[in-house]
């Protein structure tokens, strides 16, 4: 690539010095959207739209829906899941996230007892990121409903109870629709004080809260021991022995690329 070799003046290189980005710079994200990370949420934007449709927003006008299994399909690659054949566990997780997604994106399908989530108003990436939230969150509490405790006698034991399950559902919903938990009096004058939180956009609305709860009720409490004992079994594992070797003497060389040393005919 040839190199631009004009001559800058002063003014124009202490301009162009001072639009150029610092040297320690991270380098921008290829994708448009953060990373997951980086927005607290299980999937981005753009993984949430490639699952569903095209890769953007606009695409997904031209671009037909994929079906059902392609779904799932482009869902277990953005979690990452591998064998979700052989694992019931992973099978169940991505099952659940699948459903978790299609409610939150056209929850009128599910009758008349669960509200729509994310109506009214709300546009179209607005309701795009309450669904990651609302997804997040369902992630979340599979997650801590099927690991077990690090102490206990019994490994069905040690998983969390359903009464458990529901204060830390409530407080992820408390934290995502904005709403401050229960003042405490203080111990010194006996005035009640409320925890500054930050807030987090978004935040749900009464509605989309009374939608989610009546989801997750119908769906995920509903079948808790379902989903409890298949994380309280040890997956079925062979173990296999290969006699591998990890050192071995070096290959001789051939006779052919052989040369005489020096010395060597005058002594002969």
């Amino acid at each position: 690539m040839a190199k631009d070799k004009r001559l800058k003046t002063p003014a124009a290189a202490a301009a162009a010095e001072k639009d150029a980005p610092p040297p320690d710079a991270a380098p921008p994200l290829p994708s448009p959207q953060a990373s997951n990370a980086a927005s607290g949420y299980l999937l981005s934007l753009h993984e949430l739209r490639r699952i569903f449709g095209g890769d953007t927003a606009g695409d997904s006008a031209q671009v037909p829906p994929p079906s059902t299994a392609e779904a799932v399909e482009r869902l277990q690659q953005a979690l990452g899941v591998q064998h979700a054949g052989a694992n019931p566990r992973s099978a169940a997780w991505v099952d659940f996230c699948f459903g978790v997604l299609c409610f939150a994106r056209s929850s009128e399908s599910y009758g008349a007892n669960v509200p729509r989530f994310c109506g009214g108003g709300s546009s179209e990436e607005r309701g795009d990121e309450k669904a990651l939230l609302a997804l997040t969150i369902a992630d979340e509490m599979f997650q801590f409903a099927t690991t077990p405790a690090a102490d206990g006698p019994d490994r069905q034991r040690r998983l969390p109870t359903l009464e458990q399950c529901y204060d830390r559902f409530r407080e992820r919903v408390r934290e995502a629709s904005n709403v401050p938990p229960p003042a405490e009096l203080s111990s010194s004058d006996g005035v009640a004080e409320q925890p500054q939180q930050p807030r987090a956009p978004p935040t749900l609305s009464a509605s989309e809260v009374a939608s989610f709860v009546a989801f997750m009720s119908t769906t995920f409490f509903r079948h808790l021991a379902a989903y409890q004992l298949l994380g309280s079994r040890t997956r079925a594992s062979v173990t296999r022995r290969v006699e591998l070797c990890v050192e071995s003497p070096l290959p001789p060389a051939p006779l052919a690329s052989a040369t005489l040393l020096a010395g060597a005919g005058d002594d002969a």
